[in-house]
Parts: structure tokens; C-alpha cells; sequence
């Protein structure tokens, strides 16, 4: 895990960025009506460009490093397990369809609307295997965007979620850095961040993550 992840390309590397979220707590039959990931652009180049935010389609490991393709026991640019199974391509395993595209330039926080894939997670119509994020446009111009990430001080990715299942009124869970609320009403974290290990999640029950890796290209 790292206080920072980037996608974009820096000098030497292209990098991709993967993150999940636990939506299991959401009952099956509820009706998604909004969902969208916030990250808070903190660093690197500040040119506007897209970001496009994709379903994985296969599964991963997520270890203990940071931005590295040679790192034990994760996901990287080639492997997608701790025990070396490949991606069935290099980058990571992907839906190129675009679920959600935003234009990113100076730091700030930014959302990317995917309503309609949270909806299919919930319903069962596709496995919830996480996000990719990655450059819209192409990787020969040395330029990366540096978010916060979930191991760091500042504003962790997070996945807000509105729901109705039936009953009157809407439901919308937010994670944030140390508390979660439904309907505007705060639920402290167990323990400091929620950093969705297992350990730590009973005070949340509609809305969980996994910290963040990315997928670096030597």
C-alpha cells in the first residue's frame, strides 16, 4: 500500500492504477441510484487530460509495496496473484469500454460516475472485481497524475452510494478517512482508517474498500 498512487507515465514507466470496494453489505435487490468514486488529485503534472475508469475482469492480490513490477505477493504489470498467475494481458485484465471519463489538471478532488456498473456488482450481472484507472490519451508524453491514497494522511479513494431497496427514503453511504455516514448521520470507524482488512468493518455496513496498487510498465 502507499500514500500515493499515479496512473500516466513518468519517465521510465506506464502506469495503471487498480482499487476495490466491498459492496456486499447492499442488498441484491437494491436499486443503485447514484455511485461515484472520489479521488483527490494531490500532486505531479497539472496539464488537463482524461482519466478513464474501467471494470476488471479478473481477480488480484493485493501485497504490501508500491509502485513496483517486481513486487512479491501483488498484482503487477505482467502477474495478477501472489503466485505468479499472468494477466491475460500486460496493463491488467480490463473491460476497455469506458465507464466513466473526467478531465483532470490541478489538485483537487475529483468523481467519475458509475452507476450503472455499481448496479451490475449489486445485481450479480458482473463480478466485482474493482476499478482500473488509467490515461485516456497516450503514454508517449512523460506525464502522471499523483492521487492520495489509502494509506496516506490526506483524502482516501472513495466509493459514495445511493440506494433504495423497497422501503420509503434513499439510502446513501459514504466512506471516508475515519467515518462513514447514512443519511448524513456519522458512524466512526472502529479504529482509525477503514482500510476494508476484515478486521475492522463492523461499523460499516454498507460500504467498504481495499487500498490501492498500481500496475507500473518498466
Amino acid at each position: 500500500t502507499c500514500d500515493t498512487f499515479s496512473t500516466g507515465k513518468d519517465p521510465n514507466n506506464v502506469k495503471h492504477a487498480l482499487l476495490a470496494f466491498d459492496l456486499s453489505a447492499i442488498p441484491s435487490t437494491a436499486t443503485i441510484t447514484s455511485a461515484k468514486l472520489y479521488l483527490q488529485k494531490s500532486g505531479g503534472d497539472n496539464d488537463v487530460y482524461p482519466e478513464t475508469v474501467h471494470r476488471v475482469t479478473a481477480d488480484w492480490d493485493e501485497g504490501g509495496n508500491c509502485d513496483s513490477n517486481t513486487a512479491p505477493n501483488e498484482a503487477n504489470w505482467t502477474e495478477r496473484t501472489a503466485t505468479n498467475v499472468a494477466w491475460g494481458a500486460a496493463g491488467g485484465d480490463y473491460d476497455s469500454t469506458i465507464e466513466a471519463e473526467t478531465s483532470v489538471g490541478a489538485v483537487g478532488l475529483y468523481n467519475w460516475t458509475i452507476t450503472s456498473l455499481v448496479q451490475d456488482w449489486v445485481d450479480g450481472s458482473s463480478t466485482n472485481y474493482g476499478l482500473l484507472v488509467k490515461r485516456k490519451v497516450g503514454n508517449a508524453v512523460n506525464k502522471e497524475h499523483i492521487y492520495d491514497a489509502s494509506n496516506g494522511t490526506g483524502t482516501v479513494p472513495y466509493l459514495e452510494v445511493s440506494y433504495t431497496n423497497g422501503a420509503s427514503g434513499e439510502v446513501t453511504w459514504e466512506l471516508g478517512s475515519n467515518t462513514a455516514a447514512e443519511n448524513g448521520t456519522s458512524i466512526p470507524v472502529v479504529s482509525g482508517s477503514y482500510t476494508g482488512n476484515g478486521s475492522d468493518d463492523r461499523a460499516i455496513t454498507g460500504l467498504g474498500f481495499q487500498p490501492d496498487i498500481v500496475l507500473v510498465k518498466a
